[in-house]
């Protein structure tokens, strides 16, 4: 779902509730008073030509004048009574009410327009529903799909009143032969005054489920981003939990768990009260011990979802070159952020150099850097396979599971794979399941 989107139609449909909606309710008001005042002088029958007889002047028939349904015009025409044009009676209802009665319908019509179209728009970025099974969710979803913009209710309303005012015994014979019934004039524009009321009440409703649904999502999303981020964590500490000892400069010594590779130590212990000079300790499986001495702890501070860790610079103490701390050696964090997957390249010395590159080279320096580690054939070829296949599904829900794919692969070359481990797993975090 775009959430901006659906913003946006929530913005919308709250300025036509604000802006149009004031405006055409008031003249609908003044609309529905003056339908009344004529409505006074109708002959309150729908049957044939009945329908279309008002009294005179559209006045309120005086005592002993009111229209009798039964004989209509069957014993000649009553006295006082006549039958206006569409257009007279339009001009009686303007003349009461003030409101342009074309303008009006016009902009009625518009707004239910753009109200559909918004539905619409709305329904579209719904997402399927198999993807949240919760019932909340559903209600949600089945309360603004019911929701419609059309002239049913208006239908509705002219049907009750048509079948109130429907004559039950009439001898008049020239509105029976005439068959069938007509709508007044002045009902159908109260018909038009209630599908409006109509409307507005299913637009505070629709306004409302449009915001429910949007934070419903963004609480979803919310927690599966932390959840993919505490995964994505938990699998950098599996993957770097040898255990090792820490030898103090003092004397002293403490356990703690990390992965040794080449000349990197990682561990995620960010409390760890190491020092250059100070040495780790790795039992090997024939019984030896291995002894790196630290030449830069190498501290890390939190990229999320990365926690904060050392990536610490060591050498066996049997090695017999000391590597330069300075010159070109330099280890890059890379962070994904912004709209358009974009990502950070931060230096881990003292000075700051950000780099925005796109997405697809965020893939093409991993597969760089795995194709010039000395892993194992295979396994390189497999780590490669693996990249393309997580660029392939970039910005996809299966994103996240070709992420894990890659990690179970990238055990034995974490360190490589380690400074590219904030954007995967931002990346991770930023799709549903």
């Amino acid at each position: 779902m775009d959430r901006a989107r659906v913003a946006q139609i929530i913005d919308e449909l709250t300025a036509l509730e604000s802006d149009v909606f004031s405006t055409l309710v008031a003249d609908a008001e003044k609309i529905r008073s003056a339908t009344s005042r004529v409505g006074l002088s109708w002959s309150g029958s729908t049957l044939g030509h009945h329908a279309e007889m008002y009294y005179e002047r559209f006045q309120k028939p005086p005592r002993g004048h009111e229209f009798n349904a039964e004989w209509g015009t069957q014993m000649g025409w009553p006295h006082g009574w006549c039958t206006p044009t569409v257009e007279e009676i339009e001009a009686e209802i303007r003349h009461i009410s003030s409101v342009d009665l074309a303008g009006w319908k016009v902009q009625y019509q518009g707004m239910m327009s753009k109200l559909r179209d918004l539905l619409d728009a709305l329904v579209v970025e719904i997402p399927n529903q198999t993807t949240y099974a919760d019932p909340r969710f559903a209600r949600i979803v089945a309360d603004i799909e019911a929701a419609s913009f059309d002239d049913s209710h208006a239908k509705e309303y002219l049907l009750q009143q048509i079948n109130a005012h429907r004559a039950s015994v009439s001898r008049d014979l020239r509105a029976i032969t005439a068959g069938g019934v007509t709508v007044p004039t002045h009902l159908s524009y109260e018909a038009l005054v209630e599908g409006l009321k109509y409307a507005q009440k299913t637009l505070r409703a629709l306004t409302k489920n449009a915001r429910l649904l949007l934070r419903y999502i963004e609480v979803h999303e919310e927690s599966n981003a932390a959840k993919n981020s505490t995964e994505a964590h938990t699998m950098l500490e599996d993957l770097t939990n040898d255990p090792l000892v820490l030898r103090r400069a003092d004397g002293t010594t403490r356990n703690f768990r990390g992965r040794v590779s080449g000349n990197t130590l990682i561990t995620f212990e960010s409390t760890l009260p190491c020092a250059e000079g100070d040495r780790v300790e790795r039992d090997l499986p024939n019984r030896q011990t291995e002894t790196f001495e630290i030449l830069d702890t190498g501290f890390q501070p939190a990229h999320p979802p990365i926690g904060p860790h050392f990536q610490m610079k060591v050498r066996k103490v049997t090695d017999r070159v000391v590597p330069s701390l300075h010159g070109t050696s330099v280890t890059n964090i890379y962070n994904v952020h912004g709209p358009n997957a974009r990502f950070n390249s931060q230096s881990v010395d003292q000075s700051h150099n950000v780099v925005s590159v796109g997405e697809g080279e965020l893939f093409q320096k991993l597969k760089e850097a795995i194709e010039a580690a000395s892993a194992d054939a295979t396994e390189r070829e497999q780590l490669l396979l693996a990249v393309d296949e997580m660029s392939a599904h970039a910005g996809k829900s299966s994103f996240a599971e070709k992420f894990q794919n890659f990690m179970a692969l990238a055990s034995n070359c974490v360190t490589v794979i380690t400074p590219f481990l904030p954007a995967l797993a931002t990346l991770a975090a930023s799709v549903q399941h």
